[in-house]
């Protein structure tokens, strides 16, 4: 199902949903039955299974008053149903959300015209077929006359017709042209690129998206009137530019060390903030364990902060920021016992951005709601509560979380408790505590981050100090310290404990 505030995967900031259109009234012509005749024909010359020549003549028969000329989209399979064909390519997936949404939903991949400038020649390196390829398209958009066509490609024409929709192509820029078919019939030429390079080619980059986002908003409005981009489309495409993390194995370092990625959610969520700490970027080989577990400590907790910075609804990163911190957290956090809450934020909050690009709350009136205000059910905040009653887990709490701590200055462990003892009964909790954040509600998001980041540093410390191992080292009395560190840090948040 369409939507106005999600398109391939993204969502679209307050101002970008105002621009769309629905396109005037399209009729079907004589054009447009010709042109599926013209596909079936050329298809039984070259001996092309049915299958294939039955998408084919779907994908070519919309309405003639846009035409999105594309290459070789890639298809799974051809002997399935025209709306599995669509959903199996990514490519025509991402074609069909983005006519959705720049036509407010009136028009989809079934009712404008696509065809691909080499039908039915899907190796690229065999030239042969190219110009009766071309010759054929020359052909239908003779017949259908187009209002607007959509070049998705950049390859030269074999046909001298075709030449005529030949632009040079400049980095990603939207290029306008007025075409002349020679037989007193005009239409607007829109020069843009592959779906495939922004879903698949740069997945990682969703600067791709939004620019063909408005590229189809500007050729869809060309059916009423001459359209300029926004100003700030330009800054979009200088993105765009910019080399770098557009594929898996750009970031693939992130996989084995999940603080990096965290490093840069906080980068991404705190852009806004110019003045924010600066981070540790960098680890030595020969960093001391505690020295490591510090650092990390840090970068994940700064995670966290921007994660309840969002929540709150005074986050004004833009929505470019939100739809990469949505890769990074859906790649390398699905552990995080917060993960699906985290992702509804990003959704909710990225829709309440204003612009794509950072901006500053105090140069507009409109601020991202937080999630208290957008569920209305909640009451005011009320006094602090124990993480348990507040999930509404009651007595199913387990025995460690009964009694508050004291401060940490005044935190005693009674001397029967082994260190052993206390790394095994505070990890029980952590374990207990993962299980209540995964059943929590998202409009619990704000107390829930708080909780998550105590957890996740209590797994960097068994992980990076490994106390069990240290105890020999450093002794019972560090080890202990910092156990008592942890223990009042859980207490800190709202969490109750007992030893």
């Amino acid at each position: 199902m369409w939507s106005l505030s999600m398109v391939m995967g993204i969502t679209i900031p307050k101002q970008v949903r105002k621009l769309p259109q629905s396109p005037p009234m399209c009729l079907p012509s004589q054009g447009d039955m010709l042109a599926i005749e013209y596909l079936k024909d050329f298809g039984n010359r070259l001996d092309i299974n049915e299958h294939e020549i039955s998408q084919a003549c779907n994908l070519a028969s919309g309405f003639s008053d846009v035409v999105v000329i594309l290459e070789r989209p890639y298809a799974k399979s051809y002997d399935t149903p025209f709306e599995k064909f669509v959903q199996d390519c990514n490519s025509l997936q991402a074609l069909d959300d983005i006519i959705r949404f720049a036509t407010k939903g009136a028009r989809s991949i079934h009712t404008v015209t696509i065809l691909d400038a080499f039908s039915y020649q899907p190796n690229k390196n065999k030239k042969d077929g190219d110009r009766e390829c071309h010759q054929l398209l020359a052909e239908i958009l003779r017949i259908k006359k187009p209002k607007v066509v959509i070049r998705c490609h950049k390859d030269s024409y074999q046909d001298e017709w075709m030449k005529r929709f030949e632009l040079q192509v400049d980095g990603y820029r939207l290029i306008r042209e007025d075409v002349d078919f020679g037989d007193g019939h005009k239409a607007v030429l829109i020069q843009s690129f592959h779906p495939s390079c922004a879903v698949n080619n740069a997945m990682y980059r969703p600067e791709y998206r939004a620019l063909l986002i408005h590229h189809f908003i500007a050729a869809f409005t060309e059916l009423h009137r001459k359209y300029e981009l926004p100003h700030y489309v330009e800054g979009i495409r200088k993105s765009c530019l910019e080399k770098g993390r557009r594929r898996p194995q750009a970031i693939r370092e992130l996989r084995v060390q999940s603080w990096k990625a965290a490093l840069y959610v906080s980068q991404e969520l705190g852009s806004t903030y110019p003045g924010q700490p600066k981070q540790d970027k960098i680890e030595f080989d020969d960093d001391e364990p505690r020295d490591r577990f510090r650092r990390r400590e840090r970068v994940f907790s700064g995670m966290y902060h921007w994660l309840r910075q969002l929540a709150a609804g005074s986050c004004t990163c833009g929505t470019l920021s939100i739809a990469k911190v949505m890769t990074y957290w859906k790649l390398y956090f699905k552990d995080d016992p917060i993960y699906e809450q985290v992702i509804a934020l990003l959704d909710m909050q990225g829709n309440e951005q204003l612009e794509w690009f950072p901006y500053s709350a105090s140069n507009n009136s409109s601020v991202g709601l937080s999630l208290e205000q957008q569920y209305s059910r909640l009451d005011a905040i009320q006094s602090p509560r124990t993480l348990y009653t507040s999930f509404g887990l009651g007595d199913q709490a387990p025995p460690l979380a009964s009694t508050a701590l004291k401060p940490s200055s005044e935190t005693e462990l009674p001397e029967d408790v082994t260190p052993t003892q206390l790394v095994n009964l505070i990890s029980e909790h952590s374990k207990s505590m993962k299980g209540c954040l995964r059943r929590s509600s998202v409009a619990e998001l704000s107390r829930s981050i708080g909780v998550a980041d105590i957890i996740r540093r209590w797994d960097v410390y068994i992980e990076v100090v490994k106390p069990g191992e240290r105890l020999l080292e450093e002794g019972e009395v560090v080890i202990r310290n910092d156990l008592a560190e942890f223990l009042n840090r859980f207490r800190m948040s709202g969490v109750v404990l007992a030893i």
